[in-house]
């Protein structure tokens, strides 16, 4: 839906990694590397990588996400490493939303956003891409009502200045 960017950047060196791109005015060119804002799937291939280097996916975009009527909303998109040989393939150790945590994720009336930074926001979303609430983050545990929603599934997205989660809700 949107046009989202993927880098792998080298955390030793801080070599950038792009993606290949095609040439849309010319398809029978060679695709090459750089900020691809022509495909729907993007892929990243390190030809050397480092032994016990460590490697950072990022996942970003321009602007303003919106969904299939022009409204603000989040985008989900998937991940697929390969050639990883570690047990562990870990998020960002410096998030500040490394230990936010939404609970219940079924819930009959009311979920938990727990340790959001204070002054983050938050957003309820219907699956259409709706926004339904936004409001900020006052403490350690926000409780969110969704007892007047009608049963189905919500996103909610905490956003902070530099980075945004979300997360699924069934409402029974």
């Amino acid at each position: 839906m949107n046009d989202l960017d993927l880098r792998i950047i080298d955390t030793t060196d801080n070599t950038v990694y792009y993606p290949w791109k095609l040439n849309a005015t010319s398809p029978m060119t060679a695709a090459t590397k750089a900020d691809n804002t022509v495909d729907n799937v993007e892929q990243v291939v390190i030809d050397n990588p480092t032994p016990g280097r460590n490697y950072r996916i990022e996942i970003t975009n321009k602007g303003i996400l919106k969904n299939n009527q022009g409204m603000n909303a989040p985008q989900n998109y998937s991940i697929l490493v390969s050639g990883y040989t570690q047990q562990v393939l870990a998020t960002s150790e410096t998030s500040a939303l490394n230990g936010l945590t939404i609970a219940p994720t079924i819930t009959k009336d009311i979920v938990n956003i727990l340790k959001a930074p204070k002054k983050s926001t938050y957003s309820v979303y219907e699956l259409s891409g709706k926004k339904l609430k936004t409001a900020t983050v006052n403490s350690d545990r926000e409780s969110v009502d969704l007892s007047t929603y009608v049963k189905g599934i919500y996103i909610i997205e905490i956003k902070t200045d530099k980075e945004t989660v979300s997360k699924k809700i069934i409402k029974e």
